[in-house]
C-alpha cells in the first residue's frame, strides 16, 4: 500500500495550480519591497533587495520540487548575510517558514531531514552575521518556529498519505462489489437459462400430447380437436416467448438438467413449510381468484417468495414473516414482510444470489422490484410482475 501511496503523490501535487503558489511567492517579494524600499536605500539596503527575489520566488515551486525551493531559499538567505547586515524583513521570514513546511509535507523523511539541515543552517549563518540572534531567546524562537513548521508539513503529510490510502481502499472495495453482482448477475442468469430450459421442454412436451390428443379424435370430435389445438397455440406462444428469453442469458457449461417440473406459485405452501421447519413461522394472504399464470411468471414468482423467505431466516433475526399474494388483471403481485431488524440482506450471499438475483429475474419478465426498510421495523421485498404474454 505504501508503494502505491507514493505513486500517487506526485498526481496529487501536479493538480495545484502553479499560479497559486506564484501569487503568494510574488505577495511576499512585494512585502519584502515594501518593508525595506520604503525608506532611505542605501548600499545595505540595494544589496539585500536584490537577493530577496531568490528567497521568496522559488516557492512558486515548493510543491514541486521542494528539495531545489529549500536548497535555493536557504542558500539565498545565507547569501545575503554574507554580502550586507540582516534586515528585519517579515515576508522573507514566512518565506523560509513556507519553505521549511513544504519540504516536510511533500518530501520524503531523509528529504525532509536534508531540508530541515539547511534550514538550520542558513538561519546559523545570520546568526553569525547578527550576535543579537545568538541569544538564548532567539535560539529558542527559531526552534520554536521553524522547527514547529517542520512538524506541522509532517503532521500534514500524514493525513494526506492516510486520506489517499483510504481512497484506495473505498476505491478497491468498490470494485470488488462491483465484481460480486456482475458475477452474481452471471450466475443468476445460468440459473434461470436451466430453469427456462425445463420451463420449454415441457411446454413442447405438452404440445406434442395435444396434437396427439387432436389427431386421434379430429373426425369423432371436432369440438375438442379445435380446444386441443387452441391450448397447442397458447402453449406454443408461451415456449416462444420464453425461447426467446433463454437466448438472452448465460448459460452455465457442465450443468446437469432438472428431470423435474418447475415448481410454481402453487407450491408456496412447501416453502412455507420450510420456512417452518428452520423456526420461521409464515402467514401467506392471497386476494383475488388464482389463475393459471404464463410458467416463466409462474416459476419466477416462486423463485422470488424462496429467496426473500430465505433472507428472512438468515438476516432478520425475527421468527415471523408474511407473504401476500394478489391477483390482478394484467399482473401478479408479490410482498414478502418481516418485522425484524430492518437491515438489507447482502446484494449476494454466499451461493452467488440474493438481491441481485431476484431483481436479475424479476427484469428479465418486465417486472419491477422494490427491497427496503420498512418504517416500523423490518424489510419488505414487493415485486409485480405482468402476466400478459409479450416477446422480451
Amino acid at each position: 500500500m505504501a508503494v502505491a501511496t507514493r505513486s500517487r503523490w506526485p498526481e496529487r501535487v501536479s493538480t495545484v495550480p502553479l499560479f497559486v503558489d506564484g501569487s503568494i511567492a510574488v505577495a511576499l517579494l512585494f512585502a519584502v519591497g515594501a518593508q525595506i524600499g520604503t525608506g532611505d536605500l542605501d548600499a545595505e539596503s540595494t544589496r539585500f533587495l536584490m537577493l530577496a527575489p531568490a528567497v521568496t520566488l522559488p516557492l512558486a515551486w515548493r510543491r514541486s520540487a521542494p528539495l531545489v525551493t529549500v536548497v535555493v531559499v536557504a542558500g539565498a538567505v545565507c547569501a545575503q548575510s554574507l554580502v550586507t547586515e540582516p534586515l528585519p524583513a517579515f515576508g522573507e521570514f514566512l518565506a523560509v517558514m513556507l519553505a521549511t513546511y513544504s519540504v516536510a509535507a511533500h518530501a520524503g523523511r531523509r528529504v525532509a531531514l536534508l531540508g530541515l539541515a539547511l534550514v538550520a543552517a542558513a538561519v546559523a549563518v545570520q546568526g553569525v552575521r547578527d550576535p543579537a540572534a545568538t541569544s538564548s531567546f532567539e535560539f529558542v524562537y527559531g526552534v520554536v518556529y521553524f522547527g514547529g513548521a517542520w512538524v506541522l508539513g509532517r503532521v500534514a503529510r500524514r493525513q494526506w498519505i492516510r486520506a489517499s490510502e483510504l481512497e484506495q481502499r473505498t476505491a478497491l472495495l468498490e470494485r470488488d462489489r462491483e465484481e460480486r453482482a456482475r458475477a452474481a448477475v452471471a450466475e443468476e442468469r445460468g440459473r434461470i437459462a436451466r430453469e427456462l430450459h425445463d420451463v420449454i421442454a415441457h411446454c413442447v412436451s405438452v404440445i406434442v400430447i395435444q396434437a396427439g390428443a387432436a389427431e386421434e379424435i379430429a373426425e369423432r370430435d371436432p369440438t375438442r380437436t379445435r380446444e386441443a389445438l387452441r391450448s397447442i397455440r397458447v402453449v406454443g406462444n408461451n415456449a416462444l416467448v420464453d425461447m426467446r428469453r433463454l437466448l438472452g442469458v448465460l448459460r452455465v457449461d457442465g450443468d446437469e438438467l432438472a428431470l423435474d417440473p418447475q415448481p410454481g406459485i402453487a407450491r408456496i405452501d412447501e416453502l412455507v413449510g420450510e420456512a417452518g421447519m428452520s423456526g420461521l413461522a409464515v402467514q401467506v394472504t392471497v386476494d383475488g381468484p388464482p389463475r393459471q399464470l404464463p410458467p416463466g411468471v409462474d416459476l419466477a414468482a416462486y423463485r422470488v417468495v424462496q429467496e426473500a423467505l430465505t433472507n428472512v431466516r438468515k438476516h432478520a433475526g425475527t421468527e415471523r414473516a408474511w407473504v401476500q399474494l394478489r391477483y390482478l388483471p394484467d399482473a401478479v403481485e408479490l410482498e414478502v414482510l418481516n418485522d425484524g431488524n430492518g437491515h438489507a440482506p447482502p446484494v449476494t450471499d454466499e451461493d452467488g444470489h440474493g438481491l441481485v438475483g431476484m431483481r436479475e429475474r424479476v427484469t428479465l419478465y418486465g417486472g419491477l422490484m422494490t427491497a427496503a426498510p420498512r418504517p416500523g421495523g423490518g424489510f419488505a421485498v414487493h415485486v409485480r410482475l405482468p402476466t400478459e404474454i409479450s416477446a422480451p
